[in-house]
């Protein structure tokens, strides 16, 4: 018996030490580690506890190592683990990350208990190349974080990694971040952000709640953005936001989203809108003012322009689908060119609310170049009195038989000559920023056009401008010149 006894405690005394062979754990400097693998994992700072009376700290800081030694074996620091017992976040007033760690858990530095909290901000030292490349599902949640810092190697940010930080001045995100989960920025304090070129899911209320978040640029398209990924503030919310600029009379909002590529952004799939605040679009940098892109199969997805006021032509060509709100309460559009198949319920449509409190709303001329009218919900348009609607020549009838198109007070039969200069697309007004791989050589053989700055066309020939700033194109080339 006593033999079966020692085998088995051998046995399972053998299984442990196989199981922790080779892991280690390091305490340096008062924070404990975790080797193992060649590398060491950041787990806690050891710090007595503010309800250990007489000895409880003052607020203190965080010093993260690069590298932990063990028997002359060097274990770089590569991860922080979640949060661990004993480590009082409510106490941390400053956090230093070194280039070595990639990753940052779930919940590392998140406040559990914001009412014992003592630290009422919290500055996160990175270095400008740091090497972070994800950070968890609420790894920084309600933490205070106050400083601007930059994630140039990012490329996954998880769930509320960030909500509740309505102090965090900034943030600077690189070219490799490619998702945003739900609510990662909820209710922060950004005032701006860019996504890069890899970005592909915004998720939902991502940004939502951000009360001094006003611009948006994205750099790279993304797939898809969740329903109301940048909902902003509502007047209601002020006696629950303990905000500065709560007190003024209004409420930031975005005023713009400017995008890389409108072809691509036809197609980001959106629900509910979530960009539903934003004011104008702008290309590039450069103000917008026609619209002309080609759908194609893909079609133009629901919400993509919505709200857009500086939009006054709108083009689309190529056959598909214009979906549901596409451009919906785009209450400055006067002109609107279409060759389509359909037209989904609310892709032009304008609240009477709106339209009584801005008298520009003014669609006044569609031109619709397919002879068989495009299928259309009831409720495309705001309007069908005083729009004058162009349909192909010998087409007027077939229209005007047409449960919805019919509705058009006037229908006019056209050649659509002429229609390049109501909506040729202007993303090119301005100084010119492309890729290398975009650049086209001026082809002297193309015909020269001259615009005004708001794109109202003017001719071919410089000599007969008044004074003032033009824009003059030729192929793909544009540029501005001044006339004395």
């Amino acid at each position: 018996m006593k033999r079966i006894f020692y085998l088995f405690v051998l046995l399972v005394s053998a299984s442990v030490v196989s199981l922790t062979a080779g892991a280690y754990t390091q305490e340096f400097d008062g924070n404990i580690y975790e080797l193992s693998n060649d590398t060491a994992i950041y787990t806690f700072t050891r710090h007595p506890s503010w309800f250990d009376f007489p000895r409880y700290p003052n607020t203190y800081s965080i010093t993260i190592h690069d590298t932990v030694w063990r028997k002359g074996t060097s274990y770089p620091v590569t991860t922080i683990s979640p949060r661990k017992s004993g480590m009082d976040q409510e106490l941390i007033f400053l956090i230093r990350i070194p280039n070595t760690v990639k990753y940052i858990t779930d919940k590392a530095f998140a406040v559990i208990d914001p009412i014992m909290r003592i630290a009422k901000e919290v500055s996160l030292r990175v270095n400008p190349d740091n090497n972070i490349k994800v950070i968890g599902d609420s790894a920084f949640y309600d933490s205070f974080l106050t400083d601007a810092f930059s994630l140039p190697n990012i490329t996954s940010i998880g769930k509320s990694a960030f909500e509740e930080c309505y102090k965090l001045q900034g943030i600077s995100l690189g070219n490799a971040l490619h998702t945003i989960k739900s609510r990662a920025f909820y209710n922060t304090g950004i005032d701006s952000i860019t996504f890069g070129k890899s970005i592909e899911t915004i998720g939902a209320n991502a940004f939502a709640e951000c009360w001094k978040l006003t611009s948006v640029k994205f750099v790279g398209i993304p797939a898809a953005i969740e329903a109301g990924a940048f909902a902003t503030p509502h007047e209601r919310d002020k006696s629950y936001y303990a905000h500065p600029s709560y007190n003024d009379k209004t409420i930031p909002t975005i005023k713009n989203v400017d995008i890389s590529d409108p072809q691509k952004w036809c197609r980001v799939k959106m629900k509910s809108n979530p960009i539903v605040q934003s004011e104008t679009f702008t290309v590039n940098g450069q103000a917008v003012s026609h619209l002309d892109v080609v759908a194609g199969k893909e079609g133009i997805a629901s919400n993509v322009f919505a709200n857009a006021k500086n939009l006054t032509a709108i083009r689309v060509t190529g056959g598909g689908v214009i979906e549901g709100s596409a451009f919906i309460s785009c209450t400055n559009v006067k002109d609107l060119c279409l060759e389509v198949d359909s037209i989904g319920s609310g892709a032009f449509y304008i609240s009477s609310r709106e339209e009584y409190f801005n008298p520009k709303v003014s669609l006044r001329r569609i031109y619709s170049l397919t002879p068989t009218p495009p299928a259309v919900s009831k409720y495309a348009f705001y309007n069908y009195s005083g729009i004058i609607l162009y349909v192909p020549a010998g087409c007027k009838d077939v229209y005007r038989r047409h449960r919805i198109w019919g509705q058009f007070s006037d229908i006019e039969e056209s050649d659509f000559e002429g229609l390049d200069d109501i909506f040729s697309f202007e993303s090119g007004i301005g100084d010119i920023h492309v890729d290398n791989s975009d650049i086209y050589s001026e082809d002297i053989n193309a015909p020269t056009r001259i615009y005004t700055l708001d794109g109202r066309y003017v001719g071919d020939n410089a000599s007969m401008l008044t004074p003032g700033i033009y824009i003059v194109r030729r192929g793909h080339v544009s540029r501005k010149i001044a006339i004395q």
